[in-house]
């Protein structure tokens, strides 16, 4: 797992000195049917979009609180990657973008029956956001009401840098207050402990590979399952489990 230590100073210094959001989203909505009948959706904070939509901004201003659908369909090497964070490294994304949107590994899991059926549309976000108040109050409200539309059982969300963490805190809080449960991996503690999202599962490996290695379909498929899990988990408070892997 990251540790702040890791950072640039730039970075160790921003994070320890900035006003983290929450979004109060007690109590915490709960999966109401087993994972194998549940509709599933990803969303991802890595900026990826797909030929034909407008990429992200990637200025230093890290404003952007926009959002792309991305189709079940979408084979994940033709998305193009917009992170501008120079905070993690970008090489495990680059090789294999499941590691942050794992349409692959959620094939899988319904291929063997442990998940029951894929939304029509995931989403992604540039999570390297310093300014989420437009998160909050516009890109989160509608994502999640796509989701309901689109029947949504459960959301797993999945941060590559530092503020993705905040930002993948945020989008799981507004969705889980309209009653949707939701699942993040957290690789970085620090943020995650601040923001407080209702269900995290940490996994101890660095910024950028939240799925653990790229093209190592065996174990993001297990980090994937042991995320889903926790959406049966009930939660009044912030839930935080290890993957053990």
């Amino acid at each position: 797992m990251a540790q702040l230590s890791d950072l640039p100073l730039k970075y160790r210094v921003l994070i320890r000195a900035y006003p983290f959001r929450r979004v109060e989203w007690k109590p915490g909505a709960c999966l109401t049917k087993a994972l194998s009948q549940a509709r599933i959706a990803l969303i991802t904070t890595a900026g990826f979009y797909l030929p034909g939509q407008q990429p992200f901004d990637q200025s230093y201003l890290h404003e952007d609180c926009s959002f792309r659908e991305i189709p079940w369909d979408t084979p994940v090497e033709a998305l193009q990657i917009g992170q501008s964070s120079d905070a993690f490294d970008h090489r495990g994304i680059e090789t294999d973008r499941n590691l942050a949107l794992p349409l692959a590994r959620l094939a899988e899991l319904l291929a063997r029956e442990i998940v029951g059926e894929p939304a029509p549309r995931h989403f992604s976000i540039m999570g390297s956001i310093i300014a989420p108040a437009r998160l909050i109050s516009e890109s989160g409200p509608e994502i999640a009401r796509r989701l309901a539309q689109d029947k949504v059982d459960g959301v797993f969300l999945a941060p590559v840098c530092p503020f993705c963490h905040q930002a993948a805190g945020l989008l799981q809080s507004v969705i889980e207050k309209s009653g949707i449960p939701t699942v993040s991996i957290s690789l970085l503690a620090d943020v995650t402990d601040r923001v407080e999202p209702p269900r995290a599962l940490r996994v101890r490996r660095p910024l950028g590979y939240p799925l653990g290695e790229p093209n190592n379909p065996d174990l993001q498929r297990q980090i994937l399952q042991t995320a889903l899990g926790l959406l049966s988990r009930p939660v009044s408070d912030p839930l935080v489990a290890v993957y053990e892997g």
